[in-house]
């Protein structure tokens, strides 16, 4: 049996016996996430298909994902046979030169040590557990020339300061917008990669690739730029790898499997990140229109309950009252909605007692970084934010979030939690506030989603039922 590695593994397909090739095309076949959410709630299908397939057929080869390398290995071994490769992956050992200064955990360096021995693979650590200087440590032990993929410039300007700081580069490549740059440490976003016109040429140029916060892989953009490169060292590194959305196993078959996990208790408990607690907030809500489907199904009219609930002054009025009992002046607070209108309504409010700022995707580069480095200055009281703050916000001077809007996404969940366990000076606790809609039958399922997630990642440090 036969295959060639390299940005994809080939299968040689007249070397290998059909029931591996058939096995390998059904393991490699998952449920499209968009068709069953289409089917649920009865909405036109059209084209959607109802399978995504992360493989390619053609008469020589049969290709498949990187990441999915160790798999056909065991699954040959399974069959009884081994596998001879032919490894095209590339490598430029020893180019770029580095001035480390930091000192590794136990556990850092574990998690160092594994990915070197598997040259690919996803790492998973927790907000604040130190995945950036995980990756640091790796990039100073291999020497290879290395492209950073990120999804937004928050992150792009946070690797560019940690690598000069941690790392002693100063000459760092960016790809972002109209900036392209190219040096053997290059930052790019992955909106900017994937219309680079040079991309075939950019993919033989890095002897490792680092996708941060890479359960974003499963999207269709992030695999196929992946899919470009010929890397010898693919290395992905996230907090929450889990998606909801079923699509875990794509991450995995793209990057590789994940080599090495540290969880939240064994930071808590050994002093590197703060215990949260979780306070409920029953807010009695009570609205609950509902819609029909084609098919004569009833469900919630989701747009008109958000609709009403962040405009209810009821509502509304008690998170202002939370707010103005439990947070101080001079401490730093993060307050969520997934709705902008109900972001500026609450800055509006609370803008008069509290030094604020809104971070929305629609911030200018420079208000946006302006914002952030008041934030971490501590000259904010208060940021407010949607979505932009479920990666990438590195604060540790938060010490409170507030979520005023629902969700159930476990990602999510963990990641706005995780945002404010960092540890900083006279920073003792860190606090969650989640305002649950105790009235709207679908809203009171995802609380119980909510605070069962809190239980699962956090362990004994719940003290808020519902």
């Amino acid at each position: 049996m036969k295959a060639i590695l390299n940005a994809s593994v080939q299968i040689i397909k007249e070397t290998t016996p059909q029931k591996i090739l058939h096995h390998i095309r059904e393991d490699l076949t998952y449920p499209n996430p968009e068709f069953t959410q289409k089917a649920r709630f009865d909405y036109y299908l059209g084209d959607t298909s109802k399978t995504i397939k992360s493989y390619e057929d053609d008469a020589e080869y049969l290709t498949v994902p990187r990441g999915y390398a160790y798999p056909l290995i065991k699954l040959a071994e399974k069959q009884q046979f081994k596998i001879d490769w032919e490894d095209l992956r590339i490598s430029h050992p020893n180019t770029i030169i580095t001035d480390s200064d930091f000192t590794l955990r136990d556990y850092q360096i574990k998690a160092k040590e594994a990915f070197i021995k598997r040259e690919q693979g996803v790492i998973v650590v927790p907000c604040g557990g130190g995945k950036t200087i995980v990756a640091m440590s790796i990039m100073d032990e291999v020497k290879e020339p290395t492209l950073i993929i990120v999804h937004t410039i928050d992150l792009l300007n946070q690797w560019v300061d940690n690598l000069k700081e941690k790392l002693g580069i100063e000459n760092i490549g960016i790809i972002s917008g109209p900036t392209n740059t190219l040096e053997n440490v290059t930052v790019s976003t992955i909106q900017s990669l994937r219309n680079h016109p040079n991309l075939t040429q950019l993919s033989t140029d890095f002897g490792m690739v680092i996708l941060d916060e890479a359960h974003h892989v499963p999207a269709d953009t992030f695999r196929k730029v992946l899919n470009q490169f010929q890397s010898k060292y693919r290395l992905g590194l996230s907090a929450t790898p889990n998606r909801a959305d079923g699509l875990t196993d794509i991450l995995y078959h793209t990057i590789g499997r994940k080599v090495y996990e540290v969880d939240y208790p064994y930071l808590i408990d050994n002093g590197f990140l703060i215990k949260p607690t979780y306070k409920v907030i029953r807010t009695g809500f009570d609205f609950n229109p509902q819609k029909q489907t084609p098919s004569g199904r009833m469900i919630l009219d989701w747009h008109r309950m958000a609709k009403h609930l962040i405009s209810q002054p009821t509502r509304n009025e008690l998170i202002y009252s939370v707010i103005f009992k439990t947070h101080t002046r001079g401490e730093l607070a993060l307050i969520l909605s997934g709705r902008v209108d109900h972001l500026k309504m609450m800055y509006g409010t609370l803008k008069d007692k509290y030094r604020c700022a809104i971070l929305i995707g629609a911030t200018k580069k420079k208000e946006r970084i302006e914002i952030l480095k008041k934030a971490r200055a501590e000259e904010l009281d208060i940021l407010f934010s949607a979505n932009v703050s479920d990666e990438g916000l590195d604060m540790p001077n938060l010490k409170r979030v507030y979520l005023t809007f629902p969700n159930k996404s476990e990602s999510k969940v963990i990641q706005r939690i995780g945002r404010i366990l960092r540890p900083y000076p006279d920073k003792t606790s860190a606090e969650v506030y989640d305002f649950v809609d105790d009235k709207v039958p679908a809203l009171v399922s995802q609380a119980r989603q909510r605070i069962n997630i809190f239980k699962k990642t956090f362990g004994s440090y719940t003290n808020g039922e519902f």
